[in-house]
């Protein structure tokens, strides 16, 4: 900015300058990231980029690459043929939706858990060298050991993430993937009210050891903190810009006004520049006196404000998030979800008439495997579909509910009530939230005679789908299940 551009001109240039400085340090310093971008909560409930809120890595796509129909230049150029804008999306769509939603459940203070140590000699074989006197120079016991300790960010493959059916994917997005930015993670930060998050991405074939480090991460979560400054600072610094400039007019208005007024009391203002004002003098009033009668109106304005925010938050959220509803399945993947349906769904009924043969206390509670069959077949990618979420969820619904049964003074409905709201909220909490799971547990509280041996032929049963699930999914090549195992990671 120069000094003959307006002074808002140059006041908006300062701050888009200090947000993209912050941004090119954090990707600049940082292994493997090639890509930075910020995205803001808006007013509208919608993720948006604000100008300059991105950078890349020059050695990825180096200017003299610049060519016609170049995916990188139609993300990053505007002036670039086919530029793709970068709109504002709702949470849960698109890569920065999606990043967004999973961080959400994140606490805000960003515990860092040192865990997952790697081997010795994997740490030894790293070390740092010297840009000014290009030697290798050996890490220090606390830096090798930060260094040789993974992180918690959570780092997802942008190609996987396009190819899943219940991710609501852009084409923005998918561009993304076909440039080689193969790893994506995502930091969150809420200052002085503004949240957002700050998408670091990576090369395909970067060496997630350095990438996922301890030390690293931490890097990266620090300078979002400084990036998530320079941007809510843009706010604070535009108030402060207009009450200098509202105080510097206060006070001219202020002069004219002693001004016209010594004029008009026939003040010799030659004489008073020489020997001073007069001390009978008085200055007129200015527009800093307030009538305290108005700060109840103030309130009741600032009330309606909040709640006319409120309000048109919810309706524009409610009017849906512009995306297209998901294509119908083919033929072919719809008779393998039937045949899958059948065949488990008979192996657990025959179950369940064989328990009730032998006692009709232990019998199975069938209606919670209808929604599991509509997960493990019609969402056999989805999080809630995977046998963590399946056997934990299960296990910590019926467990709950069960425990709420032995509180004798609770009628039926205030049993169903309290343990379907607790489950559900701590399978959220847990990271393990499974939908069949939530209505085990209804039907547990409903059943008072269910017992600890009922939730034990429920986990049989959920083992033998879980079992049937695999085999049939994977018959087919364009579906994989299960996609993750993870019992061993519990938040």
């Amino acid at each position: 900015a120069t000094a003959s551009q307006p002074a808002t001109t140059r006041d908006a240039n300062l701050s888009n300058d200090l947000l993209n400085r912050a941004i090119e340090d954090a990707g600049r310093w940082a292994f493997g990231t090639v890509y930075v971008e910020v995205w803001v909560m808006n007013e509208a409930h919608r993720l948006e980029r604000p100008e300059k809120g991105f950078w890349m890595d020059e050695r990825f796509h180096l200017p003299s690459e610049n060519k016609t129909g170049c995916k990188l230049c139609q993300l990053v150029n505007p002036k670039a043929e086919g530029y793709v804008h970068p709109t504002p999306v709702a949470p849960g769509v698109g890569l920065a939706g999606v990043l967004w939603s999973q961080v959400g459940n994140q606490s805000q203070t960003r515990d860092l858990r040192q865990s997952d140590r790697f081997s010795r000699r994997e740490r030894n074989a790293i070390s740092i060298t010297s840009n000014k006197e290009g030697s290798s120079t050996e890490l220090d016991a606390e830096e090798e050991s930060r260094l040789g300790q993974s992180g918690n960010l959570i780092w997802i493959e942008v190609d996987a993430l396009c190819s899943d059916p219940d991710t609501a994917s852009t084409h923005r997005m998918k561009m993304f993937a076909d440039c080689g930015l193969g790893l994506a993670a995502a930091v969150p930060f809420v200052i002085r009210g503004q949240a957002g998050i700050v998408v670091y991405m990576a090369r395909a074939g970067v060496n997630q050891y350095k990438l996922r480090s301890l030390q690293n991460e931490e890097y990266l979560q620090a300078a979002t903190d400084i990036i998530g400054s320079a941007y809510s600072m843009r706010k604070v610094r535009k108030t402060a810009i207009v009450a200098r400039y509202s105080e510097g007019e206060r006070a001219l208005r202020r002069i004219k006004a002693k001004f016209l007024a010594m004029i008009a009391l026939g003040v010799d203002l030659k004489k008073m520049a020489m020997y001073g004002a007069p001390n009978n003098l008085q200055s007129p009033a200015t527009d800093d006196d307030i009538d305290l009668m108005e700060y109840p109106e103030k309130i009741i304005d600032n009330c309606t404000t909040k709640a006319r925010k409120i309000v048109t938050k919810i309706v524009v959220k409610s009017m849906g998030a512009s995306f297209s509803p998901p294509p119908p399945a083919p033929w072919r993947q719809a008779l393998l979800t039937l045949i899958g349906c059948l065949l488990t769904l008979a192996m657990i009924s025959n179950l369940n008439v064989a328990l009730n043969e032998e006692d009709s206390a232990f019998g199975l509670i069938m209606p919670p495997f209808g929604a599991l069959m509509t997960l493990q077949y019609g969402l056999s990618s989805a999080p809630a579909s995977q046998p963590r979420n399946i056997i934990l969820g299960q296990l910590v619904s019926i467990s709950i509910a069960i425990c709420i049964n032995y509180i004798s003074a609770l009628e039926t409905w205030h049993r169903q009530t309290i343990a379907t709201a607790l489950a559900i909220a701590t399978m959220q909490k847990l990271g393990i939230v499974h939908p069949p799971a939530g209505a085990a547990a209804l039907a547990f509280a409903s059943l008072p005679s269910k017992s600890w041996s009922n939730m034990g032929f429920m986990l049989i049963a959920n083992t033998m789908a879980i079992i049937s699930a695999i085999i049939i999914n994977n018959y087919s090549n364009t579906r994989q299940y299960p996609t993750f195992w993870g019992f061993s990671k519990l938040y």
